[in-house]
């Protein structure tokens, strides 16, 4: 699969695409989240949530799973190129640039926060419809007739000015 990217490319320099969250309690609507996210460039880098951001984010609340194991489930998604920890949401721009990223994808629910952000392109994918880790940890049961996937639109694009000269840095896993 990577091989057949490569040659699909030919001359032009990959897409980079990158993503954060906390994925935790790794479910359907992440591994969807990502795929997609894959689907729309050559490399996919994602953040993966500190324990302690996540802290920051959710209000004090814990994560189930450690942040290794978070980026374990993470690295093990067809299409995922490279995972790393994300430590701040206020070093998005610093993320972005790292690894020359052209589009940044995020869930729905952060529609509009990051559009200060200087990449190419932001698109905000919609949630799966039907399953949440808020819903897994309430202990809800998931009707797999009810998990949909909802198309998304590209809401912002800027023509995009490609890699900078040699070569380009990346996460390792």
């Amino acid at each position: 699969m990577e091989e057949e990217k490569k040659k699909s490319q030919g001359d032009r320099a990959p897409v980079i695409v990158l993503t954060f969250g906390t994925f935790d309690m790794m479910h359907v609507g992440h591994v969807r989240l990502l795929q997609r996210a894959a689907a729309l460039g050559d490399e996919l880098h994602v953040g993966v949530s500190t324990v302690a951001l996540t802290k920051r984010k959710r209000n004090g609340r814990k994560t189930i799973f450690k942040q290794d194991t978070r980026m374990e489930m993470v690295a093990a998604i067809r299409g995922v190129t490279s995972v790393f920890l994300e430590e701040s949401l206020d070093l998005k721009q610093a993320y972005v640039d790292k690894v020359g990223a052209h589009i940044l994808v995020m869930g729905d629910d952060w529609k509009g926060k990051f559009d200060r952000i200087k990449v190419p392109e932001i698109i905000y994918l919609p949630r799966t419809q039907g399953v949440s880790t808020t819903s897994l940890r309430k202990g809800r049961p998931i009707k797999e007739k009810e998990l949909v996937t909802p198309p998304f639109t590209r809401v912002k694009k800027v023509a995009p000015s490609g890699l900078q000269d040699g070569e380009h840095w990346s996460f390792v896993a």
